[in-house]
């Protein structure tokens, strides 16, 4: 009969909302609780950042038709630690509860989080066991981590490009959408005063990364009666993280957003804003969670996923960006 021998195997973070700027510290400790005896070679604790992307395409036709993949993929930084450091015998861990504290430093100017079907940006910590003579046992937590882009600082935009060595595809997505109504015949239309609402979104650019880019658009779209064609005029914004003064004097101070989709109002503030920019409040990503499990998790053991705020559930994360709420 299967003896249970771990009861539970958790990565608990010193800052509950799991949100991040590049240059702080991430601390927290490895909380293992142990039924009956357990060997264990040693325990190690990675922290790993990275970006990664893949698609596929059909090409050629009939018998010459195949599936070509296109991947990239860049590291940021690769730590690891031994909480238990190997030795020249196993390691016997008694009945208890074992807590085992880390920290480590993110590195300056690392790039959002982002999470899509076709790409992201990802930043892990993962927990293993190394039993012998035994499966593995695995946890891990993943974070998010801020780049802040001041729009007081920017002098000059949904479609996200992604690029690899040999090609490049760029993919759109509806952030947000509003029904202007009918244009009378032979009559003007003017808009005036009507708001399209940003909901919570990495900001453009995604800087610090060389395999993703992210660029904002609105669009104006026009349906004429009859047979002719759509009529559509695109006019590129830049969406950031840190809002202008300026619309901080037209709006003031804006009220928090919902407490069923805030992270926590513990969330750092960008270490870059200006003293007279409130502080933002933190939400989780429109475009919702995706699973962990990609192609370099597919190798992995059933895992214990911690939970870091609302966002990330048994096998889903989605990171969590910036938000002021003026609408």
């Amino acid at each position: 009969m299967f003896e249970t021998k771990v009861k539970s195997f958790d990565i608990v973070l010193a800052s509950p909302s799991g949100i991040f700027y590049g240059g702080q510290q991430v601390a927290g400790k490895v909380v293992l609780v142990v039924e009956n005896d357990l060997k264990a070679r040693e325990i190690v604790l990675a922290f790993q950042g990275w970006a990664h992307v893949h698609w596929s395409e059909r090409h050629g036709s009939g018998k010459n038709r195949r599936t070509v993949h296109y991947r990239s993929n860049e590291t940021y930084f690769d730590y690891c630690v031994a909480l238990v450091p190997k030795g020249q015998e196993d390691h016997v861990l008694r009945p208890g509860r074992y807590e085992y504290p880390f920290a480590f430093n993110l590195p300056p100017n690392t790039p959002t989080s982002f999470e899509s079907h076709t790409g992201r940006v990802r930043y892990m910590l993962k927990a293993n066991i190394d039993r012998p003579w035994a499966f593995d046992t695995d946890t891990n937590c993943l974070i998010t981590v801020l780049t802040p882009l001041d729009l007081n600082a920017t002098p000059e935009a949904t479609e996200c490009v992604y690029k690899t060595p040999r090609k490049s595809k760029s993919v759109y997505s509806t952030a947000g959408e509003c029904l202007l109504g009918e244009l009378g015949e032979n009559k003007p239309m003017q808009i005036h005063g009507s708001r399209l609402i940003v909901p919570p979104l990495p900001p453009s650019g995604l800087i610090g990364c060389n395999i993703i880019d992210v660029h904002y658009y609105v669009q104006l779209n026009v349906v004429p009666s009859g047979a002719a064609f759509d009529l559509n005029v695109m006019v590129p914004l830049i969406i950031g993280s840190i809002p202008l003064a300026s619309t901080v004097e037209q709006y003031g101070v804006p009220p928090p957003i919902q407490q069923s989709t805030l992270v926590t109002p513990s969330a750092p503030a960008p270490p870059s804003a200006p003293s007279n920019i409130p502080a933002p409040s933190y939400a989780q990503s429109y475009f919702g969670p995706s699973s962990i499990f990609e192609e370099e998790a597919q190798q992995a053991t059933e895992t214990s996923a911690n939970a870091v705020g609302p966002a990330q559930e048994a096998n889903t994360w989605a990171p969590s960006y910036s938000y002021y709420n003026w609408n």
